[in-house]
C-alpha cells in the first residue's frame, strides 16, 4: 500500500507497544485483559495481532486467534450497564 499509510501504522504500532509495555512494567506482569476500544476494538484484527505480537514470551500474554479475527462490534458486547 500506500508508504505514509504503512509508515503511520508502524508508529501506531510501535507507540501502543511501548505504553503497553510501560503499564505492564508497572504492573508487574499481573494483568488479566488486555482489551481493545474504538476503531482497533471494532474492527483491525491485524493491528490487535501485532500490538500482541511478542507478548506470550515475555509476560505470558496470549491472543485467541480465532476471537481475535472474528472479532466485531455487534459481537464483542460483554455488558450493558444500565
Amino acid at each position: 500500500g500506500d508508504t505514509s499509510a504503512q509508515l503511520a501504522r508502524d508508529l501506531f504500532k510501535e507507540r501502543c507497544r511501548k505504553y503497553l509495555g510501560s503499564y505492564l512494567l508497572k504492573l508487574q506482569g499481573d494483568v488479566d485483559a488486555i482489551v481493545f476500544t474504538g476503531g482497533i476494538g471494532e474492527g483491525d484484527a491485524e493491528m490487535r495481532q501485532l500490538i500482541l505480537e511478542g507478548l506470550q514470551e515475555h509476560f505470558q500474554i496470549g491472543i485467541d486467534e480465532g476471537k481475535n479475527k472474528n472479532a466485531t462490534s455487534s459481537s464483542s458486547t460483554i455488558m450493558e450497564i444500565q
